[in-house]
C-alpha cells in the first residue's frame, strides 16, 4: 500500500464483497471507486491515489475489465474507465452472484 488514499474509501457496504467472489481482491473496490471520482486514468495513475501500489492496479484493471466492471479505452494504451455495469456494483445494484464466473 502506498497510503495517498486520502479521504477515497469505498462504500461500506462493498467491503465484504470481495469474500463472495472468487475472483475479486480488496483492491479492486478502490480501484472502482477511484475510478468513479476520476474517469479515464492508467493504472499508474490509478496507484499513485489508491491504498494500493501501481503494481496491484496494473495486475487487477485488466481483470476487472474482464469481468466487464471496467472498460479499456481503445486507441490509449493501458487507458481504463468504470463502465455501466461498474456503476452498478457500486451503486451497490449487483449481488456477488451477478458478479460469479459462469461454471
Amino acid at each position: 500500500m502506498n497510503g495517498n488514499a486520502g479521504d477515497l474509501e469505498p462504500p461500506s457496504y462493498l467491503e465484504g464483497v470481495h469474500r463472495e467472489v472468487d475472483w475479486m481482491q480488496p483492491s479492486d473496490n478502490y480501484i472502482l471507486e477511484w475510478l468513479s471520482h476520476a474517469g479515464k486514468q492508467t493504472p499508474h495513475t490509478i496507484g499513485l491515489n489508491i491504498a494500493y501500489s501501481y503494481e496491484t492496479a496494473s495486475h487487477r484493471c485488466p481483470i476487472l475489465a474482464n469481468h466487464g466492471l471496467l472498460n479499456r479505452i481503445e486507441g490509449e494504451r493501458g487507458v481504463y474507465e468504470l463502465s455501466d455495469l461498474g456503476r452498478q456494483y457500486l451503486a451497490g445494484e449487483l449481488s456477488p452472484e451477478d458478479l460469479q464466473d459462469d461454471e
